[in-house]
């Protein structure tokens, strides 16, 4: 169970926040020197400069009054207040004291006529602060905050053609005066008798764009445009636009003072000094101009702090940057003169967003990454509270993962999923994946996978080699969310197609499963085990579901749309991010219970940090602290109150931690590195050698000045001598001079302040008796006062005792005969009662002229009561204007209390000028002492000057006396100069010979070398040969049992190196020496490398012969099958033909026993194979072919056509037999063609 202590402490706590909200009007300033403010989400942070400590306001966020954004600061002029303009129905304007952050007032003025707040100022009293609302109205109010809040006066500014105001504030000299700039406009008012008086300004030119102004000294005003003109006007009068405005059309940003001029802040990121100018013609002067190098924006608003040592500036891409304003006379104008306050923050991209679209955090380091719309990514380091690395892509990125290492990181852009290397001060590509647009990115716990998603489609990597280990297709909708299971065996997806799945990562199946119908996921998170899951809907709904069973186990319904959630290290408390639009993003903190049946807290703790929705929520390894990232590109980081990690590494402890120090550097930034370092060493021993030589020039320069100056002195010492002497002179006379000037002013001094003593003697006396009179006259004046009131009191006093006792007279006679009346009705009712008993059958009749009766009384009486009622009116008017008769008499006698002031208040004036004149007298006489002491101090100073004249003189003595060893020393100094000079010289001479010497030395050690080259490569040269001739000896060796193999192996031996080698010997002596061996070995890598190539080109020939002969083949193969085919079919026919053959053979037996039919040789053949048919036809004696005789003539035809068939076939049989023969004599001849042609490889 939770300790109480966390029902007490809030679950988050803010640590820093990063970023800007450049929309807001004065969105940096100065509470101290080294403490400023500027704007963040919707906050206002207040920074300390050198201790880096922030402090947070958060914007009011608490019912019934919840702002929509914060839209313009102010700081008052003794910088103790510190105002807040905030959106709400009709504006509201918080009031903080600058020390202690907190809330001293609240100004809400229901006819503001806007929800915006455009602009305030404080008067240079801090007694009022002035409002200027937001369009269509442009009301401006004047509220007194001194004490009690409450409102001046206001004024609904009347704009032509809905005209814009940019900025009212006060004079700082005249706290009646305002000034208010717009679209057009350019106004003045004075507050007189709590109203606002416009003030007449003559400018006799055309409305122009007023984008910003600034009070000057001397009641003055510069006034910028659109197009960049800068007015001057002072005294409500326009008196001219300033020579060296910016001008070309380029905007003004921004105004502000200081004591010696103002500054101008432009476009292009340009900053324009100006200072007061010694022409009449022209106020000011351009003094510098300085630009931010890198970041060509324009300049909104600037800060002077309260030394005037530094400028704060903010741009319009939502960076802040400081310049020293002290050092503008030394600083150089092309130069990068501005530093980031903090760091660089998330900036508006190429759609006008400043998004933060994706964050992550590492275990190793302590370090943030986020990457923006912007196009960047960078990395930021939490412990320190500083950027440490910035990247610019050339795409957009939507979804950014940390390795756990902290030095790797994946980031999903527009066109391609990319793995990136951490570096020293770069990222570097490692490896591109093609997924576009992935939203979601995320490492393993181990960081050896990570997980992106591609629209419904999540696809798991291997960290090292990028190569795809599975992936998971199911979803129907695009996967919004995916959280890994400790040990990275499983991941959990959720889409917006309403389905849950837990996956197995190695084989990309699900384990489980769930869909809930009629459900759309946004975002969700689970514990570390996937034991239970936390998804948000977009209807609105926190479903806890149990991803092991996948069984719903609560449900919540949440008051505020929600775009992210992550759930702390002890599964106790659940944070979401909200995203209303056009509302502030908010952090709520759901507390989760454990296993013992509680299920969510439905009500939240709320937590201020951006200004528009939430976009992106990370929370560090160890739990301490919870990162997010908003649509404003502000990046928070909170610390996680946890009480269930009390005992563990928390958050706030991580600066004890050692945290993982290692980087990533490339070989080719070391190189270039220590080549820098080495570079710059020589630079450092040229100038260290450089420095002395100047130095030693230095001193003889110094030399000859010193004799100069002792030369000078002395002339300069006589001169002064001679003129001492005159000056003595001069002053003895003018002693004299000034004794008779003193005696008679003394004389006239005296006769003067008789004069003036006897005066002011009369004046007084005479205003004494006028005091007298005016006493006597004040007090009679109040006694006649004091009767004539006493008189109209009591008269009135009468007059009111007088209609009082009237007025009760008439309510006493109205009441008694009211009272009458009544009785008189009691008594007709009993009347009445008695004759309706005594007679009832008349009774209609009577109760007619009763009713009728009662009718008229009753008439008569409503009439006498609206008299009445009448009367009372009339007497209520009397009363009332007695009442104001009355309350006239009072301010009557208020008035002329003023007037006995105003007489006390002459009075007292008249006593002031009594005491001017006597502090006048006493300053005379004082003036007389201080001019007695004058003298005495001459006196005094003269007798000093006489034994200063006497030291002079002794010190002139002792130069002398100085001067001439001085000049000796100089003489013998010259003399070892020259000497020194000489030895120079020889030093000299001494260095070129010796340089001469070493360049003769090298010139023989490189001869020494090339000969050594020379001699090695003959030395391998031998050896290679040796070689060569052990190897053709081995080969000769081997063959001693032939002998004729021998003797011819022995011969080539001695052909090649007994012959040819005395041959080349020959040659080589021929043609120089050392030349023979070397030619012959180029000879022999020459005729090496043309044997190699040819044998390269035989192998290229036999392979392609070879993959020729293997196509002939298998043409040949094919034809062989078909052609198989054909001699199947042929002796199919042939044993048919053999058939029909046995049957003609019996014919013609038949035949040859009645015909004697026999054939050549005189036998008969029989038809026992294809060969034996014979194919000529039979002949008689005499050669003509013989009829057959047979069973008749038709008979003998129908024989001699199937023998003429059977010749035909024979003859076909025996060609296709000869063909077959063909055949497979060429296939063997190929066959043993390939048998030779497998040559081994040389």
């Amino acid at each position: 169970m939770a300790p109480t202590s966390a029902s007490v402490t809030p679950p988050l706590t803010n640590v820093h926040f990063f970023g800007l909200k450049g929309e807001v009007h004065n969105n940096v300033g100065f509470i101290d020197e080294g403490v400023c403010f500027y704007p963040v989400g919707h906050n206002v942070a207040v920074h300390h400069t050198d201790s880096r400590v922030q402090e947070l306001i958060p914007g009011c966020n608490l019912p019934p009054i919840v702002s929509e954004a914060i839209t313009a600061l102010a700081i008052s002029p003794n910088r103790r207040l510190l105002a807040v303009g905030e959106k709400y129905d009709h504006g509201i304007v918080s009031i903080y004291d600058s020390q202690t952050l907190r809330k001293r007032k609240m100004l809400n003025f229901a006819d503001l006529g806007s929800e915006t707040v455009l602009h305030m100022s404080f008067s240079n009293d801090n007694k009022f602060c002035l409002v200027l609302g937001g369009s269509p109205d442009y009301t401006l109010v004047l509220w007194n905050v001194e004490k009690a809040v409450k409102v001046v006066t206001f004024i609904k500014l009347q704009t032509p053609n809905q005209a814009l105001v940019y900025k009212a504030d006060f004079c700082p000299t005249d706290p009646t005066v305002i000034c208010v700039t717009g679209q057009g406009i350019v106004r003045f008012f004075r507050i007189m008798e709590n109203s606002f008086r416009p003030v007449t300004l003559n400018i006799k030119r055309e409305p122009q764009n007023n984008v910003a102004h600034c009070w000057l000294p001397e009641d003055k005003v510069v006034i910028a445009t659109d197009v960049g003109e800068l007015m001057i006007i002072e005294n409500f009068e326009f008196k001219c636009i300033l020579s060296s405005s910016p001008g070309d059309g380029k905007t003004t940003g921004s105004i502000v003072s200081y004591s010696k001029g103002f500054v101008v802040g432009s476009a292009e990121g340009k900053m324009r000094i100006y200072e007061r100018s010694d022409d009449s013609r022209e106020y000011y002067k351009l003094a510098k101009v300085f630009s931010i190098k890198n970041n060509p924006t324009t300049i909104t608003n600037m800060a002077v702090s309260p030394s005037e040592d530094t400028l704060l500036v903010s741009t319009q891409n939502h960076q802040i940057y400081t310049f020293s304003l002290s050092n503008t006379d030394i600083l150089k104008e092309d130069g990068m003169n501005f530093d980031l306050l903090l760091s660089s923050f998330h900036s508006p991209g190429k759609g006008g967003s400043a998004q933060i679209s994706g964050i992550d955090t590492c275990i190793w380091k302590p370090l943030v990454v986020t990457c923006g719309l912007d196009c960047s990514v960078r990395v930021w380091n939490y412990q320190d509270k500083t950027l440490e690395l910035m990247k610019i892509f050339e795409e957009e990125a939507h979804s950014v993962a940390l390795h756990p290492s902290g030095l790797y990181v994946v980031i999903g852009f527009t066109d391609k999923l990319r793995l990136c290397s951490i570096l020293m001060d770069d990222m570097r590509v490692v490896r591109e994946l093609n997924i576009k647009s992935c939203r979601e990115v995320k490492f393993s716990n181990g960081g050896q996978y990570f997980a992106a998603v591609n629209n419904t489609t999540v696809h798991v990597y291997n960290t090292f080699t990028c190569e795809l280990v599975s992936t998971m297709r199911g979803h129907n909708g695009k996967v919004r969310t995916l959280f890994w299971k400790a040990g990275d065996r499983s991941l959990c997806t959720a889409g917006m197609d309403g389905a849950v799945y837990v996956w197995n990562v190695t084989q990309g199946v699900k384990e489980t499963e769930q869909l809930f119908p009629r459900t759309s996921f946004v975002c969700g998170t689970g514990t570390q085990d996937l034991s239970r899951g936390f998804l948000c809907c977009a209807d609105l709904v926190l479903k806890e579901v149990e991803l092991l069973s996948m069984k719903q186990k609560s449900e919540i319904q949440l008051d505020k749309s929600t775009s992210q959630i992550v759930i702390s290290g002890s599964n106790k408390f659940i944070f979401t991010g909200t995203s209303q639009p056009n509302k502030p993003g908010m952090i709520q903190s759901y507390s989760v219970g454990g296993n013992g049946g509680n299920q969510l807290q439905a009500t939240p703790q709320d937590f201020n940090c951006h200004s528009g929705p939430v976009s992106c929520m990370r929370m560090s390894y160890d739990n301490g602290y919870l990162f997010t990232g908003g649509d404003d590109g502000s990046l928070c980081m909170f610390e996680v109150n946890d009480p269930e990690f009390k005992n563990t590494q928390r958050g706030r402890d991580r600066e004890t931690t050692d945290f993982a120090e290692e980087i990533l550097v490339t070989k080719a930034d070391l190189e270039e590195r220590s080549g820098s370092i080495q570079s710059l060493r020589n630079k450092v021993e040229e100038l260290t050698l450089n420095n002395e030589y100047q130095l030693r020039l230095k001193d003889m320069n110094y030399k000859e000045k010193i004799k100069e100056v002792s030369d000078k002195f002395t002339h300069e010492l006589e001169a002064d001598r001679s003129r001492y002497e005159s000056l003595m002179d001069e002053k003895v006379n003018m002693e004299g001079e000034y004794e008779e000037k003193l005696k008679r002013l003394h004389d006239k001094h005296g006769a003067e302040f008789q004069e003036l003593e006897e005066g002011y003697n009369t004046k007084i006396n005479t205003e004494v008796l006028r005091y007298e009179n005016l006493a006597s006259e004040r007090e009679e004046q109040n006694r006649n006062w004091d009767e004539e009131n006493q008189s109209l009191v009591d008269s009135h006093t009468e007059f009111l005792q007088e209609l009082t006792d009237e007025y009760d007279e008439k309510v006493e006679g109205e009441q008694i005969q009211q009272k009458d009346l009544s009785n008189e009705k009691e008594d007709m009712v009993s009347k009445f009662e008695r004759l309706k008993e005594l007679v009832e059958e008349d009774a209609e009749l009577e109760v007619e002229d009763l009713k009728q009766k009662y009718e008229n009384k009753l008439t008569a009486e409503r009439k006498a009561t609206l008299r009445l009622r009448g009367e009372n009116g009339f007497m209520k008017k009397k009363y009332d204007a007695m009442i104001k008769d009355v309350n006239d008499h009072k301010e009557e006698i208020g008035s002329l209390y003023e007037k006995e002031k105003e007489l006390y208040e002459t009075i007292k004036g008249l006593e002031k000028d009594i005491q001017g004149h006597k502090k006048e007298i006493r300053e005379r006489e004082e003036t007389i002492v201080d001019k007695e002491k004058r003298i005495y101090d001459l006196k005094k100073k003269n007798q000093e000057l006489e034994k200063f004249k006497f030291v002079l003189d002794y010190k002139i003595k002792e130069l002398k006396r100085q001067i001439e060893p001085r000049e000796n020393e100089i003489a013998e100094m010259r003399t070892q100069i020259e000497e020194m000079d000489f030895e120079l010289e020889q030093y000299h001479k001494s260095n070129s010979a010796l340089d001469l010497m070493i360049g003769e030395l090298r010139l023989k050690m490189d001869g020494m070398n090339k000969e050594i080259v020379t001699q090695q490569k003959k030395i391998e040269i031998g050896n290679e040969f040796i070689a060569k001739f052990r190897r053709d000896l081995q080969g000769v060796a081997l063959k001693i049992g032939n002998n004729k193999a021998l003797k011819d192996g022995v011969m080539r031996l001695y052909k090649i190196y007994a012959q040819d080698d005395l041959a080349s010997r020959n040659q080589g002596n021929s043609g120089g020496d050392g030349g023979g061996a070397h030619d012959l070995q180029v000879e022999y890598n020459r005729q090496r490398e043309h044997l190699e190539r040819n044998v390269e080109s035989l192998k290229r020939n036999i392979q392609k012969d070879v993959d020729m002969h293997a196509t002939d083949n298998a043409r040949l193969i094919r034809e062989n099958v078909s052609l198989t085919k054909e001699i199947n079919e042929l002796r199919r026919e042939s044993k048919d033909l053999a058939i029909q053959a046995s049957a003609i053979e019996v014919n013609f037996g038949l035949v040859n026993g009645n015909g004697n039919y026999e054939n050549e040789n005189g036998n008969g053949r029989g038809m026992s194979g294809m060969s034996g048919i014979d194919p000529k036809p039979p002949t008689d004696s005499s050669g003509r072919r013989s009829k057959g005789l047979g069973m008749g003539g038709g008979g003998g035809r129908v024989n001699t056509g199937g023998g003429q068939e059977i010749e035909i076939q024979v003859l076909t049989i025996e060609k296709l037999q000869e063909r077959v023969m063909q055949l497979q004599n060429m296939v063997a001849g190929d066959a043993s063609v390939n048998n030779e042609m497998k040559v081994p490889e040389v």
